[in-house]
């Protein structure tokens, strides 16, 4: 249904949401959201793209899980390496910036939000900040 997400979403995640986007009353809601993403995914800069924006980079997606997020600026999406760059934020830590493991994001339970919408870092950190 959502194939080029697959890659982006842990499985439970991806079979979850395409059949809330079939069978549930809230299906237009799930079209939606996962037709914004397959869309985001397109237009996302690919690593380097950004480079030297720093804070002021846009930030495309956001996974999340329990108290810890990783905001995507950048994809690397390549059959022998799924990689990222942006800002991660694990435990509560003060956050970084750098590359991300896609891989690892979602062997550790982390969940694509599905009500993200971009915003630059430094917006992020200001919220965080508060």
């Amino acid at each position: 249904m959502y194939d080029e997400l697959r890659s982006f979403m842990s499985a439970d995640q991806y079979a979850t949401c395409c059949d809330l986007a079939l069978h549930s009353e809230e299906k237009r809601f799930f079209n939606d959201a996962l037709g914004k993403l397959c869309t985001e995914l397109v237009r996302m800069p690919v690593t380097y793209e950004q480079d030297g924006a720093g804070m002021n980079a846009i930030a495309y997606l956001n996974y999340f899980n329990h108290n810890s997020d990783a905001w995507i600026t950048e994809l690397d999406v390549l059959p022998e390496q799924r990689q990222a760059f942006g800002l991660i934020s694990l435990g509560g830590m003060p956050p970084e910036l750098g590359y991300i493991d896609l891989v690892e994001l979602l062997k550790n339970d982390f969940a694509l939000d599905l009500y993200w919408k971009p915003k630059r870092l430094i917006r992020i950190g200001e919220e965080i900040d508060q």
